[in-house]
């Protein structure tokens, strides 16, 4: 049995680091598109005097905000979901005369734990686009418009 559920959590794990790796690459496209879309509002940031590490910021918040916003979205369907599935077990165990419990429980540290998590991965991964933004040439992003 042990064995078993060594190779279930493996599994889920695989499966959660896919999940994670197709999220991070989401955001890397997320915040390149962002870059190309933007570049003339990069090239006149950068024309009144923003420097580089400002310019990173501005995208590192983004790519913050849009982590946040997710694992928080996230966090808020699994809720969901394990609420109705909750409510099913109950439904059929007192059906069938059993005592009713709680299989989920979704404790306040792991809820916090998992929206830092969330923005942490997505400001690793909008790290590389924000330095490409940072490095744009004002006066080639002004002149290509």
């Amino acid at each position: 049995i042990q064995r078993f559920f060594l190779y279930y959590n493996l599994a889920l794990s695989l499966v959660g680091l896919i999940a994670l790796a197709t999220a991070s690459l989401g955001i890397v496209n997320t915040m390149f598109m962002s870059i190309i879309e933007r570049r003339r509002e990069i090239g006149i940031f950068r024309a009144l005097g923003a420097d580089e590490r400002q310019v990173k910021f501005m995208f590192l918040v983004e790519s913050g905000v849009i982590g946040a916003v997710g694992a928080a979205i996230g966090i808020l369907f699994g809720w969901l979901g394990t609420r109705i599935v909750s409510a099913i077990i109950k439904a059929y165990l007192e059906s069938e005369g059993l005592p009713p419990f709680e299989a989920f429980d979704l404790p306040l540290w792991l809820i916090l734990l998992s929206l830092a998590f969330g923005t942490v991965v997505s400001l690793l991964a909008g790290l590389f686009p924000a330095r490409r933004a940072a490095r744009v040439d004002p006066v080639v992003a002004l002149r290509a418009e």
